[in-house]
Protein backbone atom coordinates (compact mmCIF):
# COMPACT_ATOMS: atom_id res chain seq x y z
CA UNK A 1 0.00 0.00 0.00
CA UNK A 2 1.40 3.28 -0.79
CA UNK A 3 1.43 5.74 1.54
CA UNK A 4 0.67 9.21 1.35
CA UNK A 5 3.43 11.97 2.05
CA UNK A 6 2.39 14.32 4.97
CA UNK A 7 5.24 17.00 3.43
CA UNK A 8 3.47 20.20 3.76
CA UNK A 9 5.40 20.93 0.26
CA UNK A 10 3.20 18.03 -1.29
CA UNK A 11 0.00 19.84 -0.20
CA UNK A 12 1.16 22.79 -1.43
CA UNK A 13 2.10 21.24 -4.75
CA UNK A 14 -1.35 20.02 -4.79
CA UNK A 15 -3.56 23.48 -4.27
CA UNK A 16 -0.94 24.72 -6.80
CA UNK A 17 -1.71 22.23 -9.24
CA UNK A 18 -6.07 23.02 -7.66
CA UNK A 19 -5.03 26.64 -9.11
CA UNK A 20 -3.70 26.17 -12.22
CA UNK A 21 -6.77 23.84 -13.55
CA UNK A 22 -9.13 26.47 -12.41
CA UNK A 23 -7.39 29.26 -14.02
CA UNK A 24 -7.42 27.14 -17.03
CA UNK A 25 -10.80 26.00 -17.04
CA UNK A 26 -11.73 30.09 -16.34
CA UNK A 27 -10.22 30.96 -19.85
CA UNK A 28 -12.43 28.42 -21.72
CA UNK A 29 -16.47 28.33 -22.65
CA UNK A 30 -18.94 26.81 -21.06
CA UNK A 31 -19.59 24.91 -24.21
CA UNK A 32 -15.78 23.66 -24.38
CA UNK A 33 -15.81 23.02 -20.71
CA UNK A 34 -19.01 20.71 -21.29
CA UNK A 35 -17.62 18.90 -23.95
CA UNK A 36 -14.62 18.24 -21.62
CA UNK A 37 -16.91 16.45 -19.31
CA UNK A 38 -18.62 14.65 -21.71
CA UNK A 39 -14.99 12.41 -21.81
CA UNK A 40 -14.92 12.12 -18.23
CA UNK A 41 -15.74 8.89 -15.19
CA UNK A 42 -17.89 9.98 -13.15
CA UNK A 43 -15.51 11.29 -10.19
CA UNK A 44 -13.62 13.05 -12.49
CA UNK A 45 -16.76 14.66 -13.52
CA UNK A 46 -17.56 15.36 -9.96
CA UNK A 47 -14.11 16.85 -8.71
CA UNK A 48 -13.78 19.39 -11.98
CA UNK A 49 -17.64 20.58 -11.58
CA UNK A 50 -16.47 21.20 -7.94
CA UNK A 51 -13.48 23.36 -8.54
CA UNK A 52 -15.58 25.15 -11.61
CA UNK A 53 -15.46 29.05 -11.12
CA UNK A 54 -18.62 29.52 -9.06
CA UNK A 55 -19.79 32.36 -11.77
CA UNK A 56 -19.35 29.38 -14.38
CA UNK A 57 -20.74 26.35 -12.69
CA UNK A 58 -24.30 27.40 -13.76
CA UNK A 59 -23.86 28.11 -17.54
CA UNK A 60 -21.41 25.43 -17.50
CA UNK A 61 -24.08 23.14 -16.17
CA UNK A 62 -26.41 24.32 -18.52
CA UNK A 63 -24.50 23.04 -21.55
CA UNK A 64 -24.09 19.49 -20.08
CA UNK A 65 -26.16 16.44 -21.25
CA UNK A 66 -28.61 15.52 -19.23
CA UNK A 67 -27.34 12.26 -17.99
CA UNK A 68 -23.93 14.61 -16.87
CA UNK A 69 -25.89 17.02 -15.24
CA UNK A 70 -27.90 14.59 -12.88
CA UNK A 71 -24.30 13.11 -12.09
CA UNK A 72 -23.54 16.55 -10.50
CA UNK A 73 -26.72 16.97 -8.81
CA UNK A 74 -26.65 13.50 -6.89
CA UNK A 75 -23.33 14.22 -5.81
CA UNK A 76 -24.07 18.19 -4.90
CA UNK A 77 -25.47 19.38 -1.13
CA UNK A 78 -28.78 20.94 -1.58
CA UNK A 79 -27.17 24.53 -0.97
CA UNK A 80 -25.04 23.68 -4.19
CA UNK A 81 -27.75 22.93 -5.94
CA UNK A 82 -29.85 26.27 -4.71
CA UNK A 83 -26.98 28.23 -6.20
CA UNK A 84 -26.57 26.13 -9.51
CA UNK A 85 -30.49 26.59 -10.36
CA UNK A 86 -30.25 30.30 -9.03
CA UNK A 87 -27.87 30.98 -11.68
CA UNK A 88 -29.73 29.18 -14.34
CA UNK A 89 -31.90 31.03 -17.00
CA UNK A 90 -35.91 30.11 -16.35
CA UNK A 91 -35.66 28.17 -19.31
CA UNK A 92 -32.70 26.31 -18.48
CA UNK A 93 -33.56 25.22 -15.54
CA UNK A 94 -37.55 24.59 -16.34
CA UNK A 95 -35.44 21.83 -18.98
CA UNK A 96 -33.29 20.22 -16.39
CA UNK A 97 -36.66 19.51 -14.41
CA UNK A 98 -38.90 18.49 -16.74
Amino acid sequence: MKEKSKNPDNLTEIINGISELKAQLSDLNALDIAEIFEELERDELIKLYRILPKSMAAEVFASMESDQQRIIVEALTDAEIGEVMGGLFVDDAVDFID
